[in-house]
């Protein structure tokens, strides 16, 4: 997602198979396996239905708009789940929670990364309305920056196109083209004293079609991040909030999402 400064390899408006309905391949990076990137990656995998709602629906922020579109995003609605249970129960990088492996090392023998049935209800529950926060949140700010008619405009010259390169899709939207100073840890100005002489070195020698314009872009792109990375954690301390009276009730009475649908099913 360009407002993140994510690297990509190639974006397709048309699809390659008969199932999928165009796609962003997002480049490999060095860091991808830091917190602050699972938190972005999630974010990117939100965007689609962002975007969807707000150019097949005339009200896109109202919850509603969600049934005007399509279910073509389902792969990143998945993705999304996988990337923020991992964040809080496989990678335990949770702030305001526990940190513990809740997998216990089997479940991807039988290829599912997290037990659903057998989570309390309360969980599951909370994991969804996360979502649905970040993807609000996704949509408010796109429609803050520009207007629905100038993203139609440049959909409609993607889908025209077909596909684009990295650089052509951000000449298409008229963003710099992210610099890979942009990562995560050379973005980490403790990290940047402690470690920066054994940097690579980014200075404008180097780099001289660093201009003005894209240092500010530069510093546009770490205060979203920033944004975007400070929503995700009140999200989750909001929506899973740690060991209150209600948690330790769910927890003393042990009730799963299984249990509760055998209950209701009687």
């Amino acid at each position: 997602m360009s407002i993140l400064g994510e690297r990509i390899d190639f974006v397709s408006a048309v699809s390659l198979d008969h199932e999928s309905r165009g796609f962003v391949k997002v480049a490999n990076s060095d860091d991808s396996t830091m917190a602050r990137n699972l938190i972005h990656s999630i974010y990117i995998n939100l965007a689609s239905r962002a975007l969807e709602r707000m150019v097949l629906s005339p009200t896109p922020k109202d919850r509603t708009s969600l049934t005007e579109i399509s279910n073509g995003s389902v792969q990143d609605v998945q993705t999304a789940t996988e990337t923020i249970y991992n964040y809080i129960y496989k990678f335990g990088l949770n702030p305001y929670g526990g940190t513990i492996d809740r997998n216990g090392g089997e479940i991807q023998h039988n290829k599912f990364y997290a037990p659903f049935a057998t989570l309390p209800h309360s969980i599951v529950t909370a994991l969804s309305y996360i979502q649905n926060d970040l993807e609000q949140f996704i949509l408010t700010d796109l429609l803050q920056k520009h207007t629905i008619q100038w993203y139609a405009k440049k959909v409609s010259e993607l889908a025209q196109a077909g596909g684009m390169t990295e650089l052509e899709f951000y000449q298409l939207i008229e963003h710099p083209l992210p610099e890979k100073r942009d990562s995560v840890l050379a973005s980490n100005e403790h990290f940047v004293d402690l470690f920066g002489e054994l940097m690579e070195s980014h200075n404008e020698e180097e780099h001289p079609e660093n201009s003005l314009k894209t240092r500010e872009h530069h510093q546009k792109i770490l205060q979203a991040r920033q944004q975007y990375t400070d929503f995700f954690l009140s999200s989750i301390q909001t929506r899973l909030p740690s060991l209150t009276v209600e948690d330790k009730n769910h927890m003393n009475k042990g009730i799963s999402c299984q249990q509760l649908f055998k209950t209701n099913s009687r």
